[in-house]
């Protein structure tokens, strides 16, 4: 009995389809009030009332639980104060500014933050977290079509230490803030899919302010060419890269794919499908390239 609280600390009920039932049977127990971690990540049959059971969470995982009100994801942050960490609500709709203003007004501590999908969340909730969360690491913000540059740009310069940041599908983005990310120095992983308006220019100078970049997708961004990925004052100046994305991008060439051969020693996976200026995408003529590479392909 005296190892309960320690064995109850993270409760995972990833995926269950009955998991509000055994919520309830722990609740019955008195062993929820021990739990400092809950992974209920596409967990079903939740109601909110069983919810209202926790404490002060450290680590909040509801990531697609979208019957989940935000009422009482509100409490539960407000209730986990300092404490929370990491929290990570992908695709509620039921999430609004409300949330991270709840967020911005408890939780100061908060290092990893995952609102993708959260289509309701506008630059109020953005810039009020990330002014009161510095201690920012981790941000995933892809899929949110009301957030605009203003929102990312005072984000980025509220966050300066971020390491991760993925903007997978943030078309609306625009050079207005894109020459703020090359701020970002300790940044490993950036993820830029689909972005449409992505210059080179742009690009340039993003790697040069972020070559600890080891992650970096660029697929589909349609207006990048050799001139921003091929010199080492780009990209391949990135030498940390272990796996690079340029799926989709019609514009790069052999010359790309020669400097990052010598300046990307690391590279483990690099995506050059449908890139028609490429002559030889081979698997043969790359691995002989790249001595570290596993795979050429990332994007599906």
């Amino acid at each position: 009995a005296s190892l309960a609280p320690a064995l109850w600390r993270k409760l995972c009920l990833r995926g269950s389809k009955g998991a509000g039932g055994k919520l309830d049977a722990l609740a019955s127990q008195g062993l929820l009030r021990h739990v400092r971690a809950i992974d209920l990540e596409f967990a079903e049959g939740l109601e909110d009332a069983q919810l209202a059971l926790f404490g002060q969470l450290q680590d909040i995982n509801l990531n697609g639980c979208q019957g989940v009100g935000e009422g009482v994801i509100v409490d539960l942050v407000a209730r986990a104060g300092p404490a929370l960490e990491r929290l990570s609500l992908y695709w509620d709709l039921n999430v609004t500014d409300r949330t991270l203003e709840a967020v911005a007004r408890c939780c100061p501590q908060l290092s990893e933050l995952n609102v993708s999908g959260c289509k309701r969340i506008t630059d109020t909730g953005l810039l009020a977290t990330g002014a009161a969360c510095r201690n920012l690491v981790d941000l995933n913000i892809t899929r949110l079509p009301a957030v605009t540059d203003d929102g990312l740009i005072g984000t980025v310069l509220n966050c300066l230490g971020l390491e991760r940041l993925n903007l997978y599908s943030m078309a609306q983005f625009t050079p207005k803030s894109y020459g703020f990310l090359g701020m970002l120095a300790r940044l490993e992983f950036l993820d830029l899919c689909g972005h449409e308006n992505l210059t080179d220019n742009s690009l340039a100078a993003i790697a040069q302010g972020c070559r600890n970049l080891s992650y970096l997708n660029l697929t589909w961004c349609v207006q990048i060419t050799d001139e921003s990925v091929a010199k080492e004052s780009g990209v391949a100046g990135c030498s940390q890269l272990r796996l690079l994305s340029l799926h989709g991008n019609k514009h790069v060439t052999d010359a790309t794919v020669e400097a990052l051969s010598q300046n990307c020693p690391k590279m483990q996976t690099l995506d050059i499908s449908g890139c028609i200026g490429v002559r030889d995408r081979s698997w043969t003529r790359l691995s002989g390239m790249f001595p570290a590479l596993a795979s050429l392909s990332h994007h599906s």
